[in-house]
């Protein structure tokens, strides 16, 4: 958009390293957000969602994901980044919200077209707080 004077960068990433530890996730979020920040770049990070595909259950994906969201939350002012809080909303806050084909697919990991649309409802509100509108 011309009218944004500003680069803006959003993270939304981490299931994928499901197999790594919570450290290692964490850490390759950190990379990432902070070589954005020194660039001079508004930096957005996503909280993780729940899913329970066959894989992020057998990788322990839960207890990872919520020690990496109390990172993200507890590191962002320091950090100097914004939190899209996706884990912060009831419709993917606990380990069974990935049950509830209201918001996510059968595989229970990807979201549907309702999930979508609510990520990026929260999304647009953590912009607004940098000043995108």
């Amino acid at each position: 958009n011309p009218a944004i004077s500003k680069n803006v960068a959003i993270l939304w990433g981490g299931v994928n390293d499901s197999n790594q530890t919570a450290a290692t996730i964490y850490s390759r979020i950190q990379t990432w957000y902070r070589a954005r920040i020194t660039a001079g770049w508004t930096t957005i990070v996503c909280t993780e969602c729940p899913s329970k595909h066959a894989t992020q259950i057998a990788n322990g994906w839960d207890a990872k994901r919520l020690t990496v969201n109390t990172n993200i939350r507890d590191d962002a002012a320091a950090e100097g980044y914004t939190v899209a809080d996706l884990a912060g909303n009831a419709a993917f806050n606990a380990d069974a919200d990935a049950d509830d084909t209201t918001y996510y697919n059968a595989d229970k990991i990807h979201l549907n077209d309702t999930g979508a649309d609510l990520v990026g409802t929260i999304i647009k509100d953590a912009l607004a707080t940098v000043g995108v509108t």
